[in-house]
């Protein structure tokens, strides 16, 4: 496992993302890793010009079981995040295998915010209440957020 991960952060080093989607930020330890997720200014959807911090924390059983992603506070306001404490719902748990890696799973978040959130994976019934009821105040709540973040 420590010679794999080691491998795929070199990977991440040398042969950045070709879209500029995330980044590895800096290594905490081996077995976790601070990500920086990128949501192009172009993107169409509201989260567009968002930049965001996230820890992967790698299992010992690893790349067989998945990493535990958690984005670091302000959490984002987003339907498929848990606002207590930063954990996406990305995917049935079977959808992981031990050929996924690190860039994988981080393309799998990168869609989640693309697709704003989906009735299926929905965490926080109150964010996806507001963006079905409201979307024009859910958009106004990301934006300030992704300025706020910006500054």
């Amino acid at each position: 496992m420590a010679k794999r991960l080691a491998k795929e952060w070199v990977d991440l080093e040398e042969n950045p993302d070709e879209k500029d989607r995330f980044f590895g930020e800096s290594k905490i330890n081996d077995l976790k890793w601070t990500m920086r997720l990128m949501i192009d200014d172009d993107a169409d959807c509201c989260y567009a010009g968002g930049c965001y911090e996230l820890e992967l924390t790698f299992p010992a059983e690893y790349p067989f079981k998945m990493p535990h992603p958690r984005f670091c506070k302000p959490y984002p306001f987003h339907p498929c995040i848990h606002q207590e404490n930063g954990e996406p719902e990305l995917f049935p748990m079977d959808a992981w295998g031990p050929t996924k890696n690190v860039r994988w799973i981080m393309s799998e978040i990168h869609k989640m915010f693309l697709n704003e959130g989906s009735d299926n994976h929905c965490l926080d019934a109150d964010i996806m209440k507001l963006k079905q009821e409201n979307y024009e105040a859910f958009v106004k709540k990301v934006k300030d957020q992704i300025t706020e973040l910006n500054e």
